[in-house]
């Protein structure tokens, strides 16, 4: 029976029809088992932390496997061919499945909407975790696959939608930039960045101050304290936020790592900077989530329409509409 996986993949690979994973230092592809590739991780003493299950899941695509990338605003879907490889350039894209994405009769990939997906199934999607589970979707999936086979791509991958779409990509990648070089109007010296991260939890539905710089010991820095509680749960995190230029280092981590608490929380680097697959797989050992720059301008991204007017002024985001067709 096949699975249904999803896998954040960098995109220069998946427009390729590949999905990419990091763990640069170990090629999956020569193993024949999945025992066999932990046994060398362990060996080499390369620490995996908690990440054993998602080396597991991604080793283990397998021919005729249902693959799901998210992408900014929608869902790419595909099926495994089961050919792996190993490749370096890509950052957290070494190792590598290959995947026949659906496209449309002009060859470009169909990007199913989000807000076509049921509401359990969009919320799935933000878990920040590289490679998950979606079996208990696979219904619905099916019954995207089904309408995708039938001639349905029309209906989510339209001219207008692959102009969207590109435009988009284009507003992420310029926010960034200006995120990063200082064009914009928020408040220096990093203050500014924790009063965005802020305004993006409150967004998520999480309650959130940012911490007091005194009293907390040692090498200790947590800039952003966040809680949600429902019916079912409850989750706390604790955030470090780095607005950096290039690349982030190993400091961030140590110190939202010091960190003392007596509850059970989820610790968070976010930066806007570049983050290398070494510093990624130290944090996991660490249990510390890493957010890179491009990863913070996505999730900025998907919530511009709700920022509030003072901080899309601040952005230098306009509220003039703007046409995708013109003459």
């Amino acid at each position: 029976m096949s699975k249904c996986i999803l896998v954040r993949s960098p995109w220069v690979l998946v427009k390729e029809g590949w999905i990419g994973y990091g763990w640069s230092r170990v090629d999956f592809s020569s193993f024949s088992s999945h025992k066999d590739l932990i046994r060398c991780f362990r060996e080499s003493r390369i620490d995996f932390g908690r990440s054993e299950k998602q080396i597991v899941r991604f080793f283990n695509i397998a021919e005729g496997d249902i693959v799901v990338v998210p992408v900014p605003g929608a869902i790419l879907i595909g099926v495994s061919t089961g050919k792996k490889s190993y490749g370096e350039g890509v950052k957290h894209g070494s190792n590598r499945v290959s995947v026949d994405f659906f496209r449309n009769a002009e060859g470009n990939l169909v990007k199913v909407p989000r807000k076509s997906l049921s509401t359990a199934f969009s919320s799935r999607l933000r878990i920040r975790q590289s490679v998950v589970s979606l079996s208990e979707f696979a219904p619905e999936i099916e019954q995207i696959i089904a309408s995708l086979k039938g001639g349905g791509s029309a209906i989510y991958s339209s001219h207008v939608q692959e102009m969207d779409a590109l435009e988009v990509e284009s507003f992420r990648e310029a926010m960034l930039d200006n995120i990063r070089s200082g064009r914009t109007y928020l408040p220096c010296g990093g203050a500014g960045l924790e009063e965005l991260v802020l305004e993006l939890l409150k967004l998520d539905g999480y309650e959130a101050a940012i911490m007091a710089k005194k009293g907390q010991d040692g090498v200790a820095d947590v800039d952003i304290a966040a809680f949600k509680t429902d019916f079912l749960s409850s989750t706390k995190l604790l955030i470090q936020v780095k607005h950096h230029v290039g690349a982030s280092g190993f400091h961030g981590v140590k110190q939202i790592q010091a960190a003392e608490d007596e509850e059970q929380v989820l610790r968070w680097l976010i930066t806007t900077a570049e983050v290398s697959d070494e510093l990624r797989e130290k944090a996991q050992v660490s249990n510390v989530n890493i957010m890179d720059g491009q990863e913070f301008s996505g999730w900025l991204t998907s919530h511009v329409a709700a920022l509030s007017v003072s901080t899309r002024n601040k952005l230098g985001i306009s509220s003039v509409p703007s046409l995708l067709i013109k003459a």
